[in-house]
């Protein structure tokens, strides 16, 4: 029976895979994550991310058009990779579990298992400012690049609107990813009483999920319906006892009782 059980978490473990959207959004929302693995359905986008991802996708169209008319870029294949080519275009990265897109991928003088050679990870978003997440988002295709190539990146590039580029050093970035991944993969592997719990937060009303995480933090009376209040507060509280609204209200009658909008 306990081999049995093994077994089932093994192929658990399988059919689910980590993407670059899942590691973004543990970094965060740990129970964002946990719902976009489990296949969660997805409530109705914020308008604001819509506007983001329609501008990413033009952003995109233009970068890999531009390579395209220079005839400097090749359709990305493993074995293309194997063959030197310069510029390597539209690559999905796999490994295991993991998988990630790049928008192209860059041959530079750094040596890996494919030779004297490596390659370094772009991405594009939709943009004008590059966030900490873009760079989580850079950060976890390189990890996986490195994987494929025996060389961890080094650095990346990330183009934002108006062809601003940017090269993020990763080194301090894996850091992030790393102990993230295997987080992750702690939630593929049942029971789902690893299940993170839902704690609100700036993120919130950009999230597809935000709805039924209110509504469940709304139940619970969960003290992350406080506007501004931290997770380290939060746990602060949890140590002395304290776990919703109600028992910290009834515990500082002073305290300024303000909600979260989203």
């Amino acid at each position: 029976m306990e081999a049995r059980c093994s077994l089932c978490k093994e192929e658990t473990k399988m059919n689910k895979i980590i993407t670059s959207q899942i590691v973004v959004a543990y970094s965060l929302c740990p129970h964002k994550a946990f719902l976009l693995l489990e296949g969660k359905e997805k409530g109705k986008l914020h308008e604001y991310v819509e506007i983001l991802e329609e501008q990413r996708k033009q952003n995109r169209g233009d970068y890999l058009n531009t390579l395209r008319e220079k005839n400097t870029a090749v359709a990305f294949t493993e074995e293309r990779m194997r063959d030197r080519s310069d510029l390597l275009i539209d690559a999905v990265l796999r490994h295991g579990d993991l998988q990630a897109y790049c928008d192209s991928l860059t041959k530079v003088k750094t040596s890996s298992s494919l030779g004297r050679f490596s390659y370094e990870p772009t991405v594009v978003i939709g943009a004008h400012k590059v966030t900490k997440e873009d760079k989580i988002e850079l950060s976890f295709a390189a990890f996986i690049l490195g994987e494929m190539q025996g060389t961890l990146p080094a650095s990346g590039t990330i183009i934002a609107m108006g062809e601003k580029r940017q090269r993020p050093k990763l080194e301090s970035h894996y850091k992030t990813v790393t102990p993230a991944i295997e987080t992750l993969r702690d939630l593929i592997t049942p029971p789902l009483s690893q299940r993170p719990p839902v704690i609100l937060n700036k993120h919130c009303p950009y999230c597809p999920f935000r709805d039924e995480c209110k509504e469940e933090a709304r139940e619970k009376d969960h003290l992350s319906l406080l506007q501004r209040i931290s997770p380290k507060e939060i746990e602060k509280h949890n140590n002395r006892g304290i776990f919703t609204v109600t028992q910290l209200v009834a515990v500082h009658s002073f305290f300024p009782l303000k909600l979260r909008g989203c």
